[in-house]
């Protein structure tokens, strides 16, 4: 696969991490959806699940986090990063949202509607339909962030600031919204509009991430992205992460305390806001945080020894898989999403019967297919980007 743009300057370190994380999500969706959820999937064995869950388990603590901080670190060093290219790329990215959410929701849907045995198989297929087309997603979540920066560009914030104003943003939806108003609309609103609203703010274990939420993680990315700009030197950034890892595990010690002594929790519990899909608390915010870093650090190293650095092969897989990483994703998540409703449509979902093997042949086939159609994806996706941009 050919380099297909090249940058003045990349970070490797994050590419790599960002490449170490979602190259991983078949795994995470297959175990998830077609081994886990029985409401929509969950047809194959549990003994797939009793191999998959803990890899899965680890996996999703860190990859959204490490996703959304490396998306605001890229914000701030992009040559792309004026208010009107945010906005148009926010734009950009609620519109690849509903063309997925088409792909890999409602055309599997209806096709397995077609081939369903009763008609409660397809009512509840449908329902499944309109909560996909809606749901809290991080394709949306990025395209919502991109237009939030892209106001911030505008107004010509400081990053200082702008950590402020997500930080209120977070403690309003922690403090207030979850605790009062979200009860109240769980309770007597539709679960489609609630989808909706768990795009912006939390409601329920449906608001995966919810743009209050996590908006944080990529103001905090956005100003890791201004320190590189003013400390170009690769040492000091180094000394950096370690200071900053130092810090982060201090952290995270700290409110891990407090959370068991004072919430009465356990490690693992908190660590499993994102196998389960319920919020980022305070504890889940810091740790992720923490983890993003010291990743980060890691890939710095790693990028330090000369044999990883002179290493044009694998220099080059990883830039182009950065490069094509949300062709990936989107690519991924269709393949996942097909399979996953064809069999509702059948009526399979919360069987657990089909054998293990086909969950692995999955995994393997995803992401082979996935990491070699996403140059293709990547160029049809760069040419709508392109005429949006004409168009504003």
């Amino acid at each position: 696969m050919k380099v297909i743009r090249k940058m003045k300057k990349r970070y490797h370190d994050i590419d790599l991490i960002r490449v170490l994380c979602v190259i991983f999500l078949p795994l995470i969706h297959v175990t998830e959806f077609w081994g886990l959820e029985d409401s929509c999937g969950g047809f194959l064995v549990q003994s797939f699940n009793d191999v998959f869950y803990y890899p899965c388990f680890i996996l999703t603590s860190f990859v959204a986090p490490v996703f959304m901080f490396t998306m605001g670190i890229n914000m701030c060093l992009s040559k792309k990063n004026s208010a009107k290219a945010l906005l148009n790329r926010g734009i950009f990215f609620l519109i690849i949202e509903l063309i997925l959410n088409f792909f890999r929701y409602a055309l599997p849907g209806f096709i397995g509607i077609i081939f369903s045995p009763n008609n409660e198989v397809r009512k509840n297929v449908l329902s499944m339909i309109g909560y996909g087309m809606i749901n809290s997603d991080i394709l949306a979540f990025a395209g919502l962030a991109f237009i939030i920066f892209a106001i911030f560009k505008k107004l010509k914030l400081k990053p200082i600031y702008i950590l402020l104003i997500s930080l209120a943003l977070y403690l309003i939806n922690e403090l207030l919204i979850i605790n009062l108003l979200s009860p109240i609309l769980d309770n007597n609103l539709h679960y489609m509009v609630n989808n909706l609203l768990g795009n912006f703010i939390y409601i329920n274990s449906d608001s995966t991430f919810s743009l209050l939420e996590w908006l944080i993680v990529v103001a905090l990315g956005y100003a890791l992205g201004n320190y590189f700009i003013i400390n170009k030197e690769d040492n000091k950034i180094t000394k950096s992460y370690a200071l900053f890892s130092m810090i982060g595990l201090i952290l995270s010690a700290i409110v891990i305390i407090i959370s068991i002594l004072v919430d009465n929790r356990n490690i693992f519990s908190i660590f499993s806001h994102n196998i389960n899909h319920t919020r980022m608390d305070y504890v889940c915010l810091i740790t992720n945080i923490t983890i993003c870093i010291i990743l980060l650090f890691i890939g710095n190293l790693i990028y330090k020894t000369k044999k990883i650095k002179e290493n044009e092969r694998f220099n080059n897989f990883i830039v182009n898989f950065s490069i094509n990483i949300n062709s990936y994703y989107i690519i991924q998540w269709i393949l996942v999403g097909f399979v996953m409703f064809i069999c509702g449509g059948v009526g399979l979902w919360g069987s657990h019967n089909v054998i293990a093997i086909v969950g692995i042949l999955g995994i393997i086939f995803i992401t082979i297919a996935s990491y070699f159609l996403a140059p293709f994806i990547n160029k049809i996706k760069d040419i709508l980007d392109n005429k949006l941009t004409k168009n504003k």
